[in-house]
């Protein structure tokens, strides 16, 4: 604030530029100057499948088109990028830029909706600071060859517009958050199927606010009434509109209407069979569909199923998901390990998972010093948050109180699907940077001060 030694908002444009100067080096360090359809994780294959002139599908493993294997959204911008000349490092600083600067501008519209104060300012502060000091953070936002180098910002963004809805008075427009919250919703399922859970529940709460505007709309003049609900009706709209066009998709090219991937059950066996209580959180789940018979012989595990000796790669999808289910009614008490394995990795690791190999002492340091940094700024805020409940007991707040919220987004909608599946490193960053943002956006409602009760910005970005 004007006046004062400390000045948080110049402080958070900072840190949020130096955060996007750190990923930009790494990815001038890091990223080659290839052709997007070299992009690994089987990314590559369906940017070459768009850019042949086969719409969207890949060539898989085994020499058969497959249509549903990976979601589009990665995909759809290597393929962007690449129709203008541009390689896997431009894609990468153009990701860069435009998930740091729609991170800063829906931040900005956050903190000015709940009152601006220094105190919350500051409390961001300290959250992105922490986020520029933890290596990882700028690693996995410089890549663009896994989904989570877009889901470390765009997730934190959609929390932020979630809680905005729900913690914000009912006389408050919301247009700008409820479009904002729809086209988010959308973006995010296109990115990776396995936040299914966390969109959901997003969803749900985007209806359920837009229902209190149709029945409340009386609160605000009728012009912005009217204009509203058309901000709602648009919300859900652009809310449903990726979930129909991947189902007219995979419905189209395979003939089955599916919400997720043909990888889905893939990823679900990885986390749930025997041969993971041998192998993770050492090594890698991959060894079990790429290890050589060398290295399965000396895990002492067995091989995957072959892709090969199915039809289509839907019929290895629903195989492998019944090999997991096997699993957990076979060996229930297995699969209770097995999730107190992933659980712990989740909530208390801050080794790189999978541990091997263990030759990348640099990367094995940062790591680690990036998760000690994340974990202990959670306690802090969490400390704050509870300080601010015991203030709030006492006091008439102009905001909904949005701590149930946070509660099930977080352990309904991000947690579970790493425990049924997996969590690596760069899984429970995300969920690490999510849960700062929560809580901080949780703080801030919380602390907004009865002076923010009146008009306010109407959109986020």
């Amino acid at each position: 604030m004007t006046g004062t030694r400390f000045a948080p908002a110049s402080v958070q444009r900072a840190l949020l530029v130096l955060l996007l100067l750190e990923a930009l080096a790494l990815a001038f360090m890091r990223i080659p100057t290839a052709s997007v359809t070299e992009a690994g994780f089987g990314f590559g294959p369906y940017v070459e499948g768009m850019m042949g002139g086969h719409g969207y599908s890949a060539v898989g493993d085994c020499g058969q088109r497959e249509w549903a294997t990976r979601m589009p959204l990665v995909p759809w911008l290597l393929f962007a990028v690449g129709a203008l000349g541009g390689s896997l490092r431009s894609a990468s600083v153009l990701k860069s830029l435009v998930l740091v600067g729609v991170f800063a501008l829906t931040l900005s519209r956050f903190q000015r909706w709940f009152g601006d104060d220094t105190r919350s300012r500051q409390t961001w502060a300290a959250i992105l600071a922490s986020w520029a000091a933890m290596p990882a953070v700028a690693k996995h936002l410089s890549e663009v060859s896994y989904e989570e180098g877009c889901a470390i910002l765009l997730v934190p963004t959609l929390l932020l517009c979630l809680v905005a809805l729900w913690a914000a008075p009912a006389h408050r427009r919301l247009d700008g958050w409820l479009v904002t919250t729809g086209a988010l919703l959308t973006a995010l399922y296109l990115l990776k199927s396995s936040y299914l859970p966390f969109i959901f529940i997003g969803f749900c709460l985007l209806c359920g606010r837009v229902f209190s505007i149709e029945r409340g709309a009386g609160a605000l003049q009728r012009g912005a009434g009217a204009l509203q609900r058309s901000a709602g009706a648009l919300a859900v709209t652009l809310a449903l509109l990726g979930p129909a066009l991947w189902i007219a998709h995979t419905h189209g090219k395979t003939g089955q209407a599916r919400l997720g991937t043909s990888f889905d059950g893939a990823n679900l066996y990885r986390g749930m069979n025997r041969q993971a209580l041998l192998v993770y959180p050492e090594h890698s789940l991959d060894v079990l569909f790429t290890g050589t018979s060398d290295l399965l012989q000396a895990l002492g595990i067995r091989r995957a199923p072959d892709r090969c000796s199915f039809r289509d790669e839907w019929a290895y999808d629903a195989h492998l998901r019944e090999e997991a289910s096997r699993f957990v009614w076979d060996a229930p008490g297995e699969a209770a390990r097995l999730a107190l394995r992933k659980l712990w990795v989740v909530a208390f690791e801050v080794r790189p998972v999978p541990h091997q190999p263990a030759d990348r002492r640099t990367a094995f340091v940062l790591n680690s010093a990036s998760f000690v940094i994340g974990r202990a700024m959670l306690v802090v805020l969490t400390l704050l948050l509870l300080r601010k409940l015991r203030c709030r007991a006492s006091e008439r707040r102009p905001v909904r109180d949005p701590t149930g919220l946070a509660v099930v987004l977080l352990a309904a909608g991000l947690v579970v699907p790493l425990l049924l599946g997996f969590a690596y490193d760069r899984h429970t960053l995300v969920l690490l940077v999510s849960l700062m943002t929560l809580l901080g956006a949780v703080h801030s409602a919380l602390g907004a001060r009865t002076s923010a009760a009146g008009p306010g910005p109407a959109s986020p970005v």
